[in-house]
Formats: structure tokens, C-alpha cells, sequence
């Protein structure tokens, strides 16, 4: 779809342009894509959260680009998502209520597939914490799970939309927006 940059791999630019501007026209013709925020101001805009809605005027604080959990094994490794889920979620919940106490009420979540993306644990911190963060869908660089890993393109899209719209991961909640990162060895 996208040509190649002098052997360096995919344009990232034209993708990024050309991902924008699918999902802009997706979102104009009402297939249930979150309304995207654009800097004409914050009333009336909603934010999708592991928790549901957030209106963007609520939003004090962010925190812009954050990972409370990453797992760079990647899910072909064995050791992939192999943790003590009670210390990371306590080490999760420690640093969104060091965040609360600086004022910071939303949180920007970049974990997506491949990379040990847990919705429930994120859900968890929100519910102890109060502080609303928001997940991506989409696959990081050449950590694609093995029941992906052949899909097409349009199969592929269809599944971020699902976790756009229906939920992740067989629960209600759902990404906020798409991550898709990109190199040349992917």
C-alpha cells in the first residue's frame, strides 16, 4: 500500500498521513470510530477510558506517552507475560497514585499488542487510583502474536476496530486509539 523509502522499509510519514486519513474517513461516515480531538478546543469531545467515557473538559492534567507495563519478550517467548501480576500491578497503582497527588488525572497508555498489553490490569489502577487512562489498540513493530501474524491487512483493521468499538480482549473495555509502530526489520 505504502512504497518503500529506499530499502529502509515503510514511509512512515505516508503512513501516518494515510492512516489519518482513514480513519478520518471512517469517522465521517459513522462507522462508530471515537470522534478524534483536533485543536479547535475540548467542548463536547470524549475521551475513551478503561472505565468508559471521560468528557475532555474534566481533564486537568496528562501525562502525555506512559507505560505502566511493557513486556519487550515479545509473544513468541516463552517468557512473554510470565510476571508477578500483584507486583506489577502494586508497582502500577503506586505510580498512578504518585501521579493523582501531582494533579494528573489522565494518563496516556501506549502498551498495545505485543508488548504485554493488559486492559484489566490498567482497569484495576484506574478503580484504586481514579486516575483515567486511556489504551491503544494496534501492533508494535514486529511483536505480532502468533494468531495475527497471517492476517491481511483488512483483517487486521477489522480487529482494531473491534477493540475500537466492542472491547478488548473479550472484555467491554476499549482503546481509545491506534498505535501502529513501524521499522525497517519489520
Amino acid at each position: 500500500m505504502f512504497k518503500k523509502q529506499s530499502g529502509l522499509g515503510v514511509d512512515r510519514r505516508a503512513f501516518l498521513l494515510g492512516s489519518g486519513a482513514a480513519l478520518g474517513v471512517i469517522a465521517v461516515a459513522g462507522l462508530g470510530v471515537p470522534k478524534l480531538a483536533l485543536a479547535s478546543g475540548v467542548d463536547g469531545m470524549i475521551l475513551q477510558t478503561v472505565t468508559g467515557p471521560l468528557n475532555a473538559a474534566d481533564v486537568e492534567k496528562v501525562m502525555a506517552h506512559e507505560h505502566l507495563y511493557v513486556d519487550f519478550h515479545g509473544p513468541n517467548a516463552d517468557e512473554y507475560m510470565d510476571v508477578n501480576w500483584s507486583a506489577a500491578l502494586g508497582a502500577s497503582v503506586n505510580a498512578a497514585m504518585e501521579l493523582r497527588g501531582q494533579g494528573v488525572n489522565l494518563m496516556i497508555e501506549w502498551g498495545n499488542i505485543g508488548v504485554g498489553r493488559n486492559v484489566l490490569l490498567l482497569r484495576h489502577v484506574t478503580r484504586q487510583t481514579g486516575l483515567n487512562i486511556v489504551c491503544p489498540t494496534g501492533i508494535y513493530k514486529s511483536l505480532v502474536p502468533p494468531a495475527m501474524a497471517d492476517l491481511s491487512v483488512s483483517r487486521v483493521a477489522e480487529h482494531f476496530m473491534r477493540e475500537l468499538t466492542m472491547g478488548i480482549d473479550g472484555t467491554n473495555i476499549k482503546a481509545g486509539f491506534i498505535k501502529i509502530a513501524v521499522s525497517s526489520d519489520a
